[in-house]
């Protein structure tokens, strides 16, 4: 890019994941946003709240991107932080969490096939034995550690939308 733009000087800063949501909050407070960035689902729904981002649909039109990007990503992206059908970011990959679980340990306690949420913690309390370390749900600890639940109890909640019409 600098080579192509000899005027302009490209300064990479890195933020890891855990502070990138302060990081921004801070600098959109003090009126210091880089010029580009990346930014998640997640936290793409504050900055369009705080106005500090800008619609790209406008931009798209006619570009060579205009009718290239895969629709269901687009879509997913105005969800998390779209207002009246408007696009503040460019979705770039997709993350595909999963949820899994131990057929042998649920054919071994005489349980069925989880099908629902109920199903799933009735089956996690009847293989959670904590006098011999066992349990039948965990969630591992750190920064994000929930969000995989969270993905999944959304999804089949009948959540379609974090906006109101």
């Amino acid at each position: 890019f600098e080579k192509a733009n000899p005027d302009i000087d490209v300064e990479y800063v890195g933020v890891s994941s855990t502070e990138i949501q302060s990081k921004y909050d801070t600098a959109i407070q003090g009126g210091g946003l880089p010029d580009v960035g990346g930014v998640g689902t997640a936290i793409l729904s504050g900055l369009v709240v705080q106005n500090a981002v800008d619609p790209l649909d406008e931009r798209l039109s006619g570009s060579p991107l205009d009718g290239r990007l895969n629709r269901g990503m687009l879509e997913s992206a105005e969800v998390a932080g779209g207002r009246d059908g408007a696009h503040y970011m460019l979705p770039t990959n997709a993350n595909n969490g999963v949820l899994y679980y131990r057929t042998d340990l649920f054919e071994k306690a005489g349980l069925p096939e989880p099908l629902t949420w109920d199903a799933f913690y009735r089956a996690a309390r009847k293989l959670t034995d904590a006098k011999k370390n066992a349990f039948g749900y965990t969630i591992r600890g750190g920064a994000g550690s929930i969000a995989q639940a969270f993905d999944a109890m959304y999804g089949q909640s009948g959540i379609t939308s974090f906006w109101d019409a």
